[in-house]
């Protein structure tokens, strides 16, 4: 498929030239042809007001394929869930599956899909429940392209991870096309009409090109570092300083009231009250916070023996135009049954952040293991 033909929409560029290598690929496996479309590089908004970051999506014949490009060298192994990479240095990693993660996208999609396509079938005087029906399922797939690069993971582990074509004993996955020109089945079947109706779907849900974001003094970039129901964690930037951070991003239901917002608005600064006290290595307390019109921030400057980890807690804000900001005031060194506390925490955990529920212990930041992919 070429990548200035209709069916192919490149909806921002590529940043990075390995990226542009995998996507490359996929072009060459997509047919030209009805009904294949494909779109890459975009973003979207949940119903939950969580932006998610998508590689390539493409509608096959049976289904729409959401693929997570990873261009990952050396051995990977593991299980469905947690994954082991050695890397040609001989470095070794252990992470959350990236499928995981897609999955999540891939739910959150398929629901904006079905709205927008009611709407358009509506407005084209269609069946909606016939084109509801008619649907396809969108699957998550991750395509691990680098090279070299060889998987050895039981076949359960691999389900849904995918290869270039033609050098699947080298990786030990099966080729991408198997996944994107799967044929047909007699009740999964994506005709040109329907191809028509998710493309406008797509067109007005709004995907949107790849962006930065602005946080008050900090800019959010990237894909996200973990996330959960109402929550993603993002890298920050700080504009005048350039010093770089991890952002949490607390999002709201579309259609959420302005009290639910107001209430949550507090508790988060409750929340800020308590742990801007708290001392202790493994700790990484919030030191500054400020509100406005569009946001409620909460920054962390502390740094820990082993890394620098940076708090910044972000929710659309319903209040009237206005701005007030502040530091953390000098606090009290805590009381004993405090650091108590605190110090079981940071003895209780002994994984990776991004394996942590977060949500269990708040806005508590352990940053010992911490690192960035």
């Amino acid at each position: 498929m070429a990548q200035g033909d209709d069916r192919w929409v490149e909806v921002s560029k590529s940043a990075f030239a390995h990226e542009a290598d995998g996507l490359a690929m996929l072009r060459y496996v997509v047919p030209k042809a009805s009904p294949y479309r494909a779109w890459t590089n975009f973003e979207f908004m949940d119903n939950h007001g969580q932006w998610h970051e998508i590689d390539a999506l493409v509608l096959g014949r049976r289904r729409l394929h959401l693929v997570e490009l990873k261009h990952y060298t050396g051995l990977l192994q593991g299980t469905e869930t947690s994954w082991v990479r050695t890397t040609l240095g001989g470095k070794t990693r252990t992470q959350r599956s990236p499928l995981l993660i897609t999955r999540r996208k891939a739910q959150r999609l398929a629901t904006r899909i079905e709205e927008e396509a009611r709407k358009v079938a509506q407005q084209a005087g269609l069946n909606v429940e016939k084109v509801r029906r008619a649907l396809p399922f969108v699957q998550e797939s991750v395509f691990l392209h680098g090279s070299p690069f060889k998987v050895e993971m039981p076949d359960l582990a691999k389900s849904g991870l995918f290869g270039p074509d033609g050098f699947e004993d080298e990786t030990g996955l099966p080729g991408i096309s198997t996944r994107l020109l799967e044929p047909p089945t007699e009740t999964k079947r994506v005709d040109e009409d329907l191809s028509v109706i998710i493309a406008l779907a797509l067109k007005n849900l709004g995907i949107a090109r790849r962006t930065e974001r602005d946080a008050g003094s900090w800019t959010i970039t990237g894909t996200p570092l973990a996330s959960g129901d109402d929550w993603q964690e993002w890298a920050a930037t700080h504009k005048g300083t350039d010093e770089r951070g991890r952002a949490r991003v607390v999002s709201f239901h579309r259609g959420t009231p302005v009290q639910a917002r107001a209430a949550s608005h507090r508790r988060m600064q409750r929340e800020f009250s308590l742990l801007s006290s708290l001392r202790h290595d493994a700790i990484v307390a919030p030191a500054t916070w400020c509100r406005t019109t569009t946001a409620t921030l909460s920054l962390s400057t502390r740094t820990s023996p082993t890394t620098s980890r940076w708090t910044l807690r972000w929710q659309p804000a319903p209040s009237p135009p206005s701005s007030s900001c502040g530091s953390s005031p000098r606090s009290p060194r805590p009381s004993p049954t405090r650091i108590a506390t605190t110090s079981r925490i940071a003895a209780s955990v002994r994984a990776p952040c991004s394996s942590i529920p977060t949500r269990s212990i708040g806005a508590i930041w352990l940053s010992p293991t911490f690192a960035p992919d």
